[in-house]
């Protein structure tokens, strides 16, 4: 804007600069075909052929951690009922929160996918087990229809009952951020409401809490009736510290009635530019979670128990505080496994969690946020329609004490000094000999392939031999790791390996294949700190190959 303009006059900012950076703009515009659409509201496409993609995607990034006596993939003609068990298995968690957290033109989740692929030959039994919540989960679309978002230009007409929405459109998702103005007005104080109908229909009966964290004074009215107002609610401790905090009601519902729902947002005019609203809604908790769950397990063929975090745990802006999983997971999971014929655990989370149940289980896959076709995607895996192909981008610890960080973190007398250096994640382990619960690259396939041999065609290049010997198709990532052999005079963050090439290959049953792993080019030198350029390295390399960071089947020696 005008600061802007005033930079350009004074010379500190030249005319052909802005040129460019408009120019930039404009280009990135064109090849998106931004220049032939008019301003409206936000739309997305949702393409079959889209949703193919993110579907093998997400399967293609689950890892499976532990197998026992082949549990998976499940037999479902050997199987008469199936417990889905878990928090996070009526609703999976496909991403992140804060600025990881983006509309899906859908959402998968784990027990509704598996009842769609098994519930006609398979009884489906489901308990949530535990609630991991600190606060309400979003309001959750699969109860609720003809949602409309009215926004209006001045928030006193809320209150007229003719007045005409500037704007209207609907909406699939509660958590709304606005940067700037939902009208797109520039400049100035300026003020709107904002107005979300919608029909809510419970599937349970009991108390339903609802909640209400937002910038702008919000009412929740049903049927007429305002049940939640935080108006006069002081700002601080949402949206960036300019919002207020998250405040709740129960309501008694009766389930399958339908309640006309509205929550109306009312932005007076503010130079505050940050505004949203987080609408939460959580259904009744009756009786002990964890017993209702073992019940439920102990009358079934086999248990698949979905456990994790969410966007209360895992989000931009506070770090998690321990690896446990939050509320009582370890114990339902524990439980579980003491009374089922089979447990398989599914680990939906960002980063790793400690498993002090791993050797009570039977199978451990791990699903990450996998994204928006989660639930389909996890069942693709689980029965063995998609061969686990994901490998670990990170080491999983022990305990927290283990991590490369630990004995750095959040530092002294408010002064963080990365001690650690280069040692970080398998580089850490690695050197300094700490054992991991799973290592860097590691995971598992259903197939049986297996590294046979391995050779060095040049310092940049190593073939790989590979073979399956199963009845099923398969995948390995093979895994190459350089090691200076001569550790004399290396810096004390010297790694004791680094990863320096890989390559995702395929084998069919009974084929035999080699594969040419292309290191990188970058792999033998190391920039140098004190004099700002690379140095190369000199002497005796070991190229260690193998399927993780921790099992190394070849070891190739070369001269640099």
């Amino acid at each position: 804007g005008q600061k802007l303009v005033d930079a350009v006059n004074r010379g500190d900012v030249s005319a052909d600069t802005i040129r460019e950076r408009a120019r930039n703009v404009l280009n990135a515009m064109e090849r998106t075909g931004g220049l032939d659409v008019a301003p409206a509201m936000e739309i997305t496409r949702d393409d079959a052929h889209d949703l193919a993609t993110l579907r093998r995607a997400s399967s293609s990034s689950m890892v499976l951690l532990r197998n026992n006596e082949n549990v998976l993939p499940l037999q479902p003609a050997q199987l008469n009922s199936i417990a889905v068990l878990g928090p996070n298995a009526a609703t999976g968690m496909v991403m992140g929160g804060g600025s990881a957290h983006v509309t899906p033109t859908r959402w998968s989740h784990p027990l509704q996918a598996m009842q769609s692929r098994l519930g006609s030959q398979v009884r489906i039994e489901h308990a949530p087990g535990c609630n991991i919540n600190k606060k309400l989960p979003e309001l959750d679309s699969r109860f609720v229809k003809n949602v409309v978002l009215d926004f209006y230009d001045d928030v006193r007409e809320l209150d007229n009952p003719v007045a005409v929405p500037a704007q209207s459109g609907t909406t699939g998702t509660f958590r709304i951020f606005w940067f700037t103005d939902p009208l797109g007005r520039k400049g100035g104080e300026i003020g709107f409401g904002a107005r979300f109908s919608m029909d809510f229909t419970p599937d349970v009966t009991g108390d339903w809490t609802f909640g209400v964290e937002s910038v702008s004074g919000t009412r929740i009215s049903f049927d007429g009736n305002v049940v939640l107002d935080n108006t006069s609610d002081p700002a601080g401790g949402s949206f960036f510290g300019v919002g207020k905090l998250e405040k709740f009601v129960d309501f008694p519902c009766e389930a399958n009635r339908t309640y006309k729902m509205v929550v109306e947002v009312r932005h007076a005019p503010s130079s505050i530019n940050i505004n949203g609203i987080n609408i939460g809604a959580m259904a009744p908790i009756i009786g002990d979670q964890v017993a209702a769950a073992v019940d439920i397990a102990a009358m079934c063929d086999v248990s698949v128990v979905v456990v994790g975090t969410n966007d209360d745990w895992e989000s931009e802006g506070w770090d998690r505080t321990d690896l446990a999983l939050p509320g009582e997971q370890d114990r339902l999971i524990s439980e579980v496994a003491r009374v089922s014929k089979r447990t398989v655990v599914v680990v939906n989370a960002g980063s790793p969690v400690s498993m002090p149940w791993l050797d009570e289980v039977d199978a451990v896959v791990y699903a990450w946020f996998p994204g928006q076709e989660m639930g389909d995607a996890l069942v693709d895996v689980l029965l063995g329609d998609v061969e686990p192909s994901g490998r670990l981008p990170v080491t999983f610890p022990k305990r927290m004490q283990d991590t490369p960080a630990d004995e750095h973190h959040p530092g002294r007398n408010g002064v963080a000094k990365y001690l650690e250096g280069r040692l970080i994640g398998y580089r850490w382990y690695d050197t300094v000999g700490r054992e991991p619960l799973f290592p860097f690259g590691y995971g598992l396939g259903y197939a049986h392939v297996e590294i046979e041999n391995a050779t060095v065609n040049n310092a940049y290049s190593v073939e790989v031999h590979l073979s399956n010997n199963s009845e099923r198709n398969g995948v390995e990532v093979v895994q190459v790791y350089a090691h200076r052999v001569d550790r004399n005079g290396l810096p004390h963050d010297e790694p004791e390996q680094r990863l320096v090439g890989y390559a995702k290959v395929e084998v069919t049953s009974g084929e035999s294949r080699s594969v040419t792993v292309e290191l990188d080019r970058d792999s033998y030198r190391t920039w140098d700190t004190s004099h700002n350029t690379w140095t190369q390295w000199s002497g005796d390399v070991e190229l260690r190959v193998g399927s993780s960071s921790r099992e190394i089947s070849h070891r190739l020696h070369i001269k640099m």
